[in-house]
């Protein structure tokens, strides 16, 4: 099952298949289950530390399930699912378990129909007795009982983690932006680059632009349909967005030509509302971290892609300076010449 909160398919799908009634196999998780309820079989399973435990009863076709993900602190959503009829992400019927902003989970049954699908609560192909969901220690275990088709005992199954909001903002608002900034202010400066410069600016924010769109109705989807809210976050959010509709409609259609009376105003605007976007992307960006609660590598290394890039910017701003002065200099040798050749 590919990340299927999201229409560009941006995560990979894993199968394997399982044997229900085979003898258990070797399994490295110590992992002790609520209320000691014990599987007869477990497989830790080979990406994204997980772990399948089991139980299947011969005699009436029925399995007890506890897919185990580990390191969830990041994991908006997590999903498991099996496919009893091929290994394609269509026709897979899913167990989900949703992070809610008053710190609760949310366990329910999703079938998958289409590789556009969201997630959407509804009934699976086959009896589900019981679906729930736990966190803890950064944890999440999704504990389903079902019923297998007749004379069915060999399944594929899959299973993902979603982080779609995060990384399509993060892409967007937190790093493509500010270097389209940094190509708009720097590369103009230097002479024989013509109108590169503002091509590059313009496709930049523009991708990031239909990027963030892409992260922003995540983030509405999330908190219409699952109750996932945090005020500050989604404001500023908003306040983001708002602003980036503005500066491309006012960049679209309201600039006036370079040597317009009131190009110097537009300037000030472009400015302004461009730079405060990068400011308030960035805050929002490390506050979404805060609330995933996630992993210290993924806040570490956007502030080293931040860093990185603000230090590129000073070497840039220094290096645009000495041409600048350099620039003028010359210019007023030349027209020194110029006045001394006419006195001549």
């Amino acid at each position: 099952m590919a990340s299927i909160r999201n229409l560009f398919l941006l995560f990979l799908t894993f199968f394997t298949a399982i044997v229900v009634p085979a003898p258990p196999p070797p399994c490295n998780s110590s992992y002790t289950f609520p209320n000691n309820v014990n599987y007869a079989a477990c497989e830790d399973l080979p990406v994204l530390e997980s772990t399948l435990h089991w139980n299947y009863h011969p005699s009436s076709g029925a399995v007890d399930v506890a897919f185990n993900k580990a390191n969830a602190k990041g994991s908006s959503w997590i999903a498991w699912a099996i496919n009893p009829t091929s290994k394609g992400m269509v026709g897979s019927q899913a167990f989900v378990a949703v992070h809610k902003s008053d710190g609760s989970i949310k366990a329910y049954t999703s079938p998958i129909t289409s590789y556009e699908t969201m997630l959407k609560e509804g009934n699976l192909t086959f009896p589900v007795y019981s679906v729930s969901a736990s966190y803890a220690n950064g944890h999440v275990i999704i504990f389903a009982s079902f019923q297998l088709p007749a004379n069915m005992t060999l399944v594929n199954h899959a299973w993902q983690e979603g982080l779609v909001h995060g990384i399509l903002n993060t892409v967007s608002w937190g790093i493509l932006m500010p270097i389209g900034v940094i190509l708009a202010r720097y590369l103009k400066v230097f002479d024989g680059l013509g109108p590169i410069w503002f091509h590059l600016h313009r496709s930049c924010q523009s991708l990031a632009f239909l990027i963030g769109i892409a992260g922003f109705g995540t983030g509405l989807y999330m908190g219409n349909h699952y109750g996932v809210h945090h005020t500050p976050h989604r404001c500023v959010g908003i306040t983001l967005m708002c602003l980036a509709f503005t500066q491309v409609c006012v960049a679209v259609c309201l600039r006036p030509k370079k040597d317009h009376k009131y190009r110097i105003f537009w300037n000030i605007f472009h400015y302004i509302v461009g730079y405060t976007t990068i400011v308030l992307a960035t805050w929002n960006v490390l506050k979404g971290f805060d609330i995933l609660d996630a992993h210290n590598i993924w806040k570490k290394t956007y502030l080293g892609i931040i860093i990185s890039l603000a230090i590129i910017a000073v070497i840039l701003e220094v290096i645009a300076w000495i041409w600048v002065r350099n620039k003028k200099r010359v210019r007023k040798s030349e027209e020194h010449v110029d006045i001394g050749q006419q006195r001549a």
